[in-house]
């Protein structure tokens, strides 16, 4: 009995000791693989949050600079030159508008080269 006592003894510390080992190489490999994934990461050309975001607020600035003057473009279209347009112009603007007068061109005399 003491044999297969010994036996089983045996085969548990070399099943632990197999667990124990299989436990180091899992740590090994994912310490390898976070090593891989930061050099590739620090090798791409990528930005940081930080110049994420400070790129971000500029381009929402930007956007909100273009709806704005967009918005007065358009009132100044519409209406608002009118309003701020002197009255000779508007009495101009409400004549009608003169056919355009053709000129003729004289022609050169003397002989073409």
């Amino acid at each position: 009995m003491s044999k297969q006592g010994d036996i089983f003894s045996d085969l548990s510390k070399l099943v632990m000791g197999a667990a124990g080992a299989a436990r180091s190489a899992q740590k090994e490999i994912e310490t390898l693989i976070q090593e891989q994934i930061r050099k590739y990461v620090s090798s791409a050309d990528w930005v940081s949050r930080e110049e994420f975001d400070m790129v971000r607020e500029a381009a929402l600035s930007a956007h909100a600079q273009v709806k704005t003057l967009t918005e007065k473009v358009a009132q100044l279209e519409t209406g608002g030159a009118d309003k701020s347009a002197p009255k000779s112009a508007e009495k101009k603007a409400a004549k009608p508008a003169k056919k355009p007068v053709k000129k003729s061109v004289k022609k050169p005399h003397g002989k073409p080269r």
